[in-house]
């Protein structure tokens, strides 16, 4: 929580998360703000098409 109190101090504005699906041992996916975000392992996300090359 302290960084979001932190963040939230500082005006950051947070948008809700919905959609929201964990694949356990690979990451998360949710919509946020109209996209999907995704988090988790580079192959999680090489295999939904993002570039995880350096």
């Amino acid at each position: 929580m302290a960084v979001v109190d932190g963040a939230a101090a500082r005006g950051v504005r947070f948008e809700r998360a919905t959609d929201f699906v964990a694949v356990p041992g690979r990451g998360v996916r949710a919509a946020v703000g109209g996209k999907t975000v995704l988090v988790g392992t580079a192959s999680f996300l090489a295999e939904a098409g993002v570039d995880t090359q350096d």
